[in-house]
């Protein structure tokens, strides 16, 4: 059974919630759903872990810079993104995790439901991954690139550009939303472990914080009209 470790930040002290539900064991008994969400800039931080730049949100002085020095200290180089957990893009609930350039913007469930939806429409539209291959765009090397070929892929790069940063605009509305739902406001920062279970409740009242619907809400969000 996985240990249950709790973040003793004093932000959460009489939130008057009681029992958020906890349980007994499962994959979010890890410490990584003990990083609080800042209801001031919306970053993942962690007072649990230390002082490093690494558990720091804007806020409490973190910066991109400050990141990537403190991982070429530690391990002679920085990685190619400066953060080891991010919420998903899509539902702005549950953890990603990775530093690589072929880490996921998206939570499983998330990524199961937008792969479904790829098969059905026949296209790569979402981005679920930060290198452009995770997102069916790239250009095979080799004598046979013409110009056309080249020119295809920059239009496409620039077109999944367009959609990551929807993707992060969608991001912080979707999480506004469900810090307000699970009862979160300035000086009340909960883990992502409290969001989450909360939203669980909140969801039986309210299905736009079901995390199943979160595909379907980004879709309305930005337009999309299914042509069939």
């Amino acid at each position: 059974m996985a240990e249950l470790h709790r973040d003793t930040d004093s932000s959460t002290d009489g939130d008057g919630d009681g029992d958020d539900g906890y349980p007994e064991d499962g994959e979010e008994l890890r410490p990584d759903y003990d990083r609080r969400i800042c209801s001031t800039c919306y970053e993942l931080y962690s007072k649990s872990r230390g002082n490093d730049a690494v558990w720091r949100c804007s806020c409490r002085g973190g910066s991109y810079e400050g990141r990537r020095q403190w991982y070429i200290e530690r391990y002679g180089s920085a990685p190619d993104i400066m953060e080891t957990w991010s919420l998903c893009c899509l539902c702005a609930q549950d953890l990603t995790f990775g530093v690589s350039r072929w880490s996921w913007l998206v939570c499983q469930p998330c990524r199961e439901a937008v792969t479904k939806f790829h098969e059905s429409v026949g296209a790569f539209l979402i981005p679920i991954g930060a290198h452009s291959l995770m997102n069916g765009v790239g250009l095979q090397s080799g004598a046979n690139i013409d110009n056309e070929a080249i020119r295809r892929f920059t239009k496409a790069i620039r077109s999944l550009s367009i959609r990551w940063t929807l993707m992060l605009d969608w991001r912080r509305i979707a999480l506004v939303r469900n810090l307000e739902a699970a009862g979160a406001h300035p000086g009340l920062n909960l883990t992502v472990r409290q969001l989450r279970w909360r939203l669980r409740r909140a969801a039986k009242t309210d299905a736009r914080l079901d995390q199943a619907n979160a595909l379907d809400q980004f879709l309305e969000w930005i337009g999309y009209k299914s042509s069939s």
